[in-house]
């Protein structure tokens, strides 16, 4: 069996790189984990929107920038607009 390497040769494939292991905090995970999958107190309902790709970056971008979480951020919008 041909490798990759031989079958498109040197030229078309990058070095190799090393990539270094780390090592994670498994507290951290474990809050994090037991947190996304608390009940909630109110009952909600899951939606689903397509955002188009030219305006999801600057959304991304906002919404770290103001160190809210995207659902955060819509909640807040909603809430905003229908006056809650």
């Amino acid at each position: 069996m041909k490798s990759l390497r031989s079958t498109l040769g040197e030229s078309l494939l990058s070095p190799k790189v090393s990539v270094e292991k780390k090592e994670k905090n498994l507290e951290l995970v474990e809050a994090a984990t037991q947190r996304i999958h608390e009940p909630t107190t109110n009952t909600t309902k899951r939606i689903t929107i397509d955002v188009p790709m030219d305006i999801y970056p600057a959304l991304k971008n906002h919404v770290f920038k103001e160190g809210l979480t995207l659902k955060d951020y819509l909640l807040r919008l909603v809430q905003s607009d229908l006056g809650l």
